[in-house]
């Protein structure tokens, strides 16, 4: 009818286009996953828990039934030093944690 308008949000179940655009997506998607593990390029995170206070002891935490955790020295190039268990650097943590709180938040320099 003339005047009125469309909602902003509508109710309606997802059309055949819409799904057939999230399976192609799935499977593009997957493609490219698949790609970077052929080229191994496919890049995983090793599972570390560092010690407090026994710097730099860590735990290699390698996950699954049959796999054994193990004990490794860690020198991360962001922690070489040490300094986060440094009691020091530790308390101005907890202060700026309890006066600003945490959050994911990105890099302020983008835009």
């Amino acid at each position: 009818k003339a005047g009125q308008t469309e909602p902003l949000v509508a109710d309606h179940q997802p059309t055949i286009r819409t799904q057939n655009f999230s399976a192609l997506y799935e499977n593009n998607f997957q493609k490219a996953i698949d790609a970077l593990h052929q080229e191994g390029r496919y890049r995983t995170f090793a599972n570390l828990r560092r010690h407090r206070g026994n710097f730099p002891n860590a735990t290699f935490k390698a996950g699954g039934e049959q796999a054994t955790d193990f004990e490794v020295k860690m020198f991360c190039s962001n922690d070489y030093l040490g300094m986060g268990q440094n009691q020091v650097v530790l308390d101005a943590c907890h202060e700026a944690l309890n006066e600003a709180g945490t959050g994911a938040g990105g890099t302020r320099n983008i835009g």
